[in-house]
């Protein structure tokens, strides 16, 4: 039952305690009309503003029953200078809430307010005027902490607490936390493993403050029930517990776990957190278990017991789903750790694998073993076979190669008191663990998953395509290749995988990352989700090199290369003499074996239920001598690829596709965008390729006073391209209507561009690719028309339009599941569009969101090259191009926008 204080209470000390514990915040309010409930001044990730920046905010609140005119009402940072920035002339309805930018953008659209102002995270002052200059409302803050908003407690008191979730828009609905300097709450005795029942004690750190308590995870300042007398505990228990005075936290939430007759031979890793946080149909991530994203994050308790039942550890964390199929096909989900200072500490600082010094982890991951344990049973090479060890052994025998993977290790994991099975532990491979690992200070890092640092999709697949677009026959092409990419480290990551049989891979399931600058900047594989492997695969190596992946093509090109051929070879013997020898993957085996031996009941039994636990166990063994037989024949079929002759006739013939060309000297093309102050990614992603074609780009911010003369613009320039971050269709539309060619990155502008397309509506599909319909065009000429162009590698925002075209107007691409809707148009110049309106110039519409140009893969940015050289008028290609095929960004005087050093790869920016 939840039980809080009662409003009485409120009144008498309320104030006082809040400014000692919450950084000061001072509120007053002349009139109930209008209050300032909620400030965010340090958003580093919580909610981006319209222009997709991460800008400050103040959340204003009418309580009342009437609507509230806001005409003359300004707000300022600076109590002296009261009318710092005008509202704008609207009425904020009853109840309703109004977000507003403090972005010092000074900018009032459609889709958001922006202030003149920005706040200050080291502390600052918010003050709300009305149309006579009286101050309405104000809160003065001291220093806050990243992704914390400061709101009022309840949303209309005069209370104000720090929100670990804000609520931006909404009610303050979220549990509020005292200060970071606030004394902790007193808990007796403290988490531990116990063989029986107990008796716990709390005692508040503040005279005349009540205690409250939860059971269930739950925080305790919202739902807690009040202590009176120590607390009899029977079973496995998570107890929280806060102090409270005035209805608000005097004290942090303390949190114990209570381990009751369950004794582990693993280390326990115990997660408390709100089972909304979880479970609820609103909110809960293991009930929306598909969501991602930062706004997917909850926050959860981490404590950490060693298997002599000491606490090491109890820290705050966000908590995530992670996986890819498993996040819809299995009840153990696995989880992410995000060690923030949102949270508490900002890293967890930990000897969690071996003894190592200076262990802080700011990301970690919890595997779950979807695809090798028990909850896996649609899965083929899982019925049966599940062993829980695939995926450690592979990233153990990687490291053993001489090569960095990340660590791990077993735990057992409880969520919220209730035992939910073996977890592998890991390192998660982000740039934080790249630079931990090698001595490099800053990475890009790829997947096939996408962008695990931002700005690495494109220079991964520029590198991809010069690799598999080269004849590396020729020894100067191979020697470039060998300054490019790591082959010692390539090698031995694809003869592991192959000798392993991973039958998950090598179209899904791999990290490629290298570093942004220095000496050394080669592209390095990482192992990573190899729990589909050992699988009894007859021949992995011809699915791997025919099978038309990009690995697979790119392990295919230097196979054209008799030098890379003996190197293969030889690196295959080496290894099967040394780390992969099958005894000494056995004795690897045995080893793991051994720690999961004495928890593997408890796992059958918690997700195995249907059959007793002897009997899992009993399969479970049974598995591992199967796959310890089978370690002989991989060996075996891994020696047949130290033929040399055998290896040269498995090497399929490559047909190089085309490469990047460089465009003309002298190329001006104009990036018309909404915001030139703060480029968006995706527009910073265009610039950054056209710059590395040679392309003279300048980015120029649509002025909505119409300042920019559109004929001028466009004499002075070969092409124009205009953003979907536009949304000034009228003024758009101008440039559109010049003799200068066109490309549109989405239909947004096409009503206003008078091109023939029914009105524009946006839907939110899983429509990653596209399919040629046009064929015979320059733009898609060759590309494949029976399958589809993978677009971009994540979901996004795709347009539904309907083409009514007239003649000259081409539909050359449609959407793979949008039944027949147009996705790439091209109109000729004197094309008719609607009403009779000649189309200018040459005009391409693409229709896939600008944003999505930073995660395209290597066919779509093709495509968009060549849209852009039939635009200019280039002749088609006709072979492949020239091109640097490691282009870096410099920093030139004098500019803010990204170019490239078209000088020798390797080299650094002058």
């Amino acid at each position: 039952m939840s039980r809080l204080l009662p409003p009485n209470r409120v009144l008498l000390l309320g104030l006082l305690l809040l400014l000692l514990t919450i950084g000061t915040p001072v509120a007053q309010a002349s009139t109930p009309g209008v209050l300032i409930t909620e400030v965010m001044a340090a958003n580093t990730s919580t909610v981006a503003d319209d222009r997709g920046s991460y800008s400050d905010w103040i959340e204003l609140h009418n309580p009342t029953d009437m609507p509230v005119s806001l005409a003359g009402y300004t707000l300022t940072d600076d109590p002296a200078e009261p009318t710092k920035w005008s509202l704008p002339v609207t009425t904020l309805a009853p109840g309703a809430f109004l977000v507003i930018w403090a972005s010092g953008v000074d900018q009032v659209t459609p889709e958001g307010w922006h202030t003149s102002f920005r706040l200050s995270r080291s502390g600052d002052y918010v003050g709300l005027f009305d149309p006579d200059g009286q101050l309405v409302d104000a809160v003065t803050f001291e220093e806050r902490q990243a992704d914390v908003s400061l709101g009022r407690l309840g949303t209309v008191s005069d209370q104000w607490m720090a929100f670990p979730i804000p609520t931006p828009g909404a009610p303050n609905s979220t549990a509020p936390t005292a200060g970071p300097t606030a004394p902790a709450l007193v808990m007796t005795p403290a988490s531990g493993f116990f063989v029986g029942p107990l008796t716990v004690h709390l005692e508040s750190p503040v005279p005349g403050s009540v205690v409250y308590y939860t059971l269930d995870g739950v925080d305790p300042t919202v739902g807690g029930q009040e202590y009176t007398a120590p607390l009899a505990v029977t079973e496995t228990t998570v107890l929280r517990a806060v102090a409270l005075q005035a209805g608000a936290p005097v004290s942090t939430v303390t949190t114990a776990t209570y381990l009751v007759g369950e004794p582990s031979s693993l280390p326990v890793l115990s997660l408390i957190t709100d089972p909304a946080h979880l479970w609820s149909a609103g909110m809960g991530i293991h009930t929306h278990s598909p969501e991602r994203g930062r706004e997917w994050e909850r926050p959860v308790t981490v404590q950490w017991l060693s298997p002599a039942g000491e606490l090491d550890f109890s820290v705050g964390a966000g908590l995530r789903i992670h996986g890819g199929w498993s996040r819809t096909e299995s009840a153990k989900q696995s989880f992410r750790l995000y060690f923030r200072g949102q949270y508490g500490a900002s890293g967890l600082e930990h000897p969690l694998f071996g003894t190592a010094p200076g262990q802080t982890y700011d990301h970690l991951v919890l595997r779950g073993g979807y695809n090798d344990g028990w909850p896996c049973d649609d899965v083929p090479w899982c019925q049966g076979e599940a062993v829980y060890v695939r995926d450690q052994l592979v990233r153990d025998l990687h490291r053993a190669m001489g090569q960095v993977a990340a660590r791990g290790r077993w735990v057992a994991l409880y969520l919220n008191g209730v035992y939910w099975g073996l977890y592998n532990l890991t390192e998660r491979i982000d740039e934080n663990f790249l630079v931990k690992h090698f001595d490099a200070g800053a990475w890009y890092a790829h997947s096939p998953s996408g962008e695990l640092v931002p700005g690495s999709a494109y220079r991964w697949h520029l590198f991809a395509e010069w690799l598999t677009g080269t004849d590396l026959s020729v020894a100067a092409q191979y020697e470039q290749a060998v300054r490019l990419l790591d082959i010692e480290n390539f090698t031995s990551y694809f003869l592991l995988n192959i000798w392993a049989q991973n039958q998950d891979w090598p179209d899904r399931n791999w990290i490629v990352a290298r570093p942004r600058a220095g000496p050394d900047r080669r592209w390095r594989f990482l192992a990573w989700d190899a729990e589909a492997t050992f699988t009894n695969e007859e021949n992995t190596f011809e699915r791997v090199v025919t099978g038309g992946t990009q690995l697979g093509q790119m392990f295919a090109s230097l196979l054209q290369n008799a030098q890379y051929r003996t190197y293969f070879a030889d690196q295959v013997e080496r290894h099967l003499a040394g780390v992969l020898a099958s005894e000494s993957v056995r004795s690897r085996l045995t080893a793991l074996a051994a720690e999961l031996r004495p928890v593997i009941a408890a796992e059958a039994a918690r997700w195995r239920p249907e059959q007793e636990p002897a009997t899992t166990v009993a399969q479970w063994e049974a598995a591992l001598e199967r796959l310890s037989d089978s370690l002989t024949a991989n060996g075996q079929r891994l020696r047949h690829l130290s033929d040399l002759e055998k290896l040269r006739e498995q090497a399929p013939p490559r047909s190089l596709p085309e490469a990047m060309a460089l465009l003309p000297p002298d190329t001006r093309i104009a990036l018309l965008v909404g915001f030139p102050t703060v480029l968006a990614k995706g527009d910073t992603a265009v610039v950054a390729h056209l710059a590395a074609r040679g392309a003279k780009v300048n980015v120029i911010g649509i002025d909505y006073a119409g300042h920019h003369d559109p004929a001028k613009v466009a004499a002075s320039h070969d092409l124009l391209l205009i953003s979907s971050s536009i949304r000034a269709l009228d003024t758009a539309a101008r440039y559109a209507q010049t003799t200068t060619p066109v490309i549109f990155w989405e239909p947004l502008l096409l009503e206003a561009t008078r091109v023939p397309l029914s009105p524009w509506g946006g839907t939110r599909s899983e429509q990653t690719a596209i399919r040629i319909a046009g064929a015979d065009h320059p733009i898609t000429a060759g590309l494949p028309t029976d399958q589809p162009l993978r677009a971009v590698s994540q979901p996004d925002t795709l347009s539904v339009a309907y083409p009514h075209s007239g003649p000259g107007v081409q539909v050359l691409a449609m959407h793979v599941l949008g039944n027949g809707d147009a996705a790439l148009m091209v109109a000729e110049a004197g094309a008719e569009l609607s009403n009779g309106q000649p189309a200018q110039a040459r005009t391409v519409f693409l229709f896939w969101h600008h944003d999505t140009f930073r995660w395209s893969t290597g066919a779509a940015v093709r495509l968009f090259d060549r849209a852009v050289d039939w635009a200019l008028g280039l002749p088609p290609p006709g072979g492949v191009g020239e091109s640097d095929p490691w282009p870096e960004p410099c920093s030139h005087p004098g500019s803010t926008l990204p170019t490239f050093d078209p000088t020798a790869v390797g080299s650094s920016c002058g």
